[in-house]
């Protein structure tokens, strides 16, 4: 089975406060992603990768907690979440839209791969955090934050990693939705208008 993470390490620095922790609803934004991935049965029960900063008010909340130490950002988010388990469906905390079916098809068509699986536009541009990730990937994160490349993306272009592309525009166009996720207010409330 494959483990899901959910990364909560971002600054929020466009939302002017932890957009993770914002009330929607009466519950926290992120408490829309983990209760969607909880729902997946592909998925073992999700865990938090969290900056130590986040990791008490998220353990008060009844999540499991793991502390990315580094916060280096996504890179580091993965990073940790594979130093935990083999295989990882990596999500950001703030992509409320995400969906077991989308989730399913991703695991189906990603059947083989080595190092990571990405969604992938017809632009070439990768989606890193609707993705799966395996523990052989490990040592070129180790490179990566040796040197200093912290993006997913150009980490990938500048060591052809061999890495697995599924095209969202031929096989997961249904599904395109579940890559938004929340940045500002105005989000939030396009958020609440489309799941009323």
């Amino acid at each position: 089975m494959i483990f899901a993470a959910i990364l909560a390490g971002g600054s929020s620095i466009r939302f002017l406060t932890n957009k993770l922790l914002y009330q929607v609803r009466g519950k926290p934004l992120i408490r829309y992603t983990y209760d969607r991935l909880a729902t997946c049965r592909s998925l073992i029960k999700p865990v938090v990768v969290a900056s130590p900063s986040m990791a008490t008010p998220l353990n008060d909340m009844g999540f499991e907690v793991i502390i990315d130490n580094m916060c280096l950002g996504p890179l580091s988010g993965i990073y940790t979440a594979l130093r935990f388990a083999s295989e990882v469906f990596v999500v950001g905390g703030d992509m409320p839209n995400i969906d077991c079916c989308f989730i399913d098809e991703m695991i189906k068509a990603c059947s083989e791969y080595d190092y990571a699986c990405f969604p992938t536009w017809k632009t070439g541009h990768m989606e890193p955090l609707a993705a799966l990730y395996k523990q052989e990937l490990l040592p070129l994160l180790d490179y990566a934050i040796a040197v200093g490349e912290l993006s997913i993306q150009r980490l990938v272009k500048r060591l052809g990693v061999d890495v697995k592309k599924i095209s969202i525009d031929k096989h997961l166009s249904r599904w395109a939705r579940v890559f938004a996720n929340i940045n500002t207010l105005e989000d939030i409330w396009l958020l609440l208008n489309n799941h009323q």
